[in-house]
């Protein structure tokens, strides 16, 4: 049933690694949840029939993950938005206060009032694509610390364990090299992911990293408007009024 923004009852939660703190706004009711598959099934029972649910909360490392897309699939608007904005929308609203209970309150009245886009949950081939542009970000991580190590250890004058750095650093490189030529693979499958590369590599400084990261890390781009998306990533500013 498609209805009006703002018909539905939005419900705001807070993730943590174990559990879900949820406040819905239209009762002024929390509740707390195990943040596994038992307890979100709990979550779901436990939400009055009949309604239009809205669901927001914060993007937490992964640990969003399998509430978002559950709810999702139950039929619940789900916004999985950047925690930036919602730290601003409470210091705007004079919220200084912060625990769990709070936080979830917050997150739903942040949803209730500025409505973030239903986020756009990736499809099989891009969950793949998003692992592996994660992993490539790993393992450049780690080369960029080898490097450094690499030089402390040329300082102290120390050959064996410069060797050593040097090979893992050799077989970094060769692995990001080969991680880099299955990533353009998988980006290059989709004729839609083709056509939003092909615009984004034709931005001036954007070219195959920075396009594919997008693509992997912003499904919603192409589905939102430039202003969603600005707020989805966290750099739309909000009024601090007294």
């Amino acid at each position: 049933m498609s209805t009006p923004e703002t018909d539905y009852r939005w419900l705001g939660i807070d993730v943590s690694k174990d559990s879900l703190d949820v406040y819905d706004s239209s009762q002024s009711v929390s509740a707390r949840y195990h943040n596994d598959s038992e307890g979100i099934e709990q979550l779901w029972q436990a939400l009055p029939s009949g309604f239009d649910w809205a669901v927001v909360c914060e993007a937490s490392g992964g640990y969003e993950t399998l509430v978002a897309t559950t709810l999702a699939a139950h039929g619940c608007r789900v916004s999985v938005v950047n925690p930036r904005p919602v730290r601003d929308f409470a210091k705007a609203s004079g919220i200084l206060a912060k625990t769990d209970v709070i936080d979830a309150k917050v997150i739903a009245r942040f949803g209730r009032l500025l409505q973030p886009p239903a986020t756009v949950f990736a499809s099989e081939s891009a969950q793949q694509l998003q692992d592996w542009v994660r992993r490539r970000q790993q393992l450049v991580e780690m080369l960029s610390g080898e490097k450094n190590r690499l030089q402390q250890l040329k300082g102290r004058n120390k050959a064996v364990l410069t060797d050593e750095v040097e090979a893992h650093i050799a077989w970094l490189k060769d692995r990001i090299a080969q991680l880099d030529k299955k990533i353009e693979e998988l980006s290059q499958q989709p004729s839609q992911w083709r056509e939003d590369k092909a615009l984004l590599t034709s931005v001036k400084g954007i070219g195959p990293v920075v396009s594919t990261t997008l693509l992997a890390d912003l499904p919603e781009l192409g589905h939102c408007s430039s202003k969603q998306i600005t707020a989805l990533v966290g750099l739309a500013p909000f009024n601090r009024d007294k």
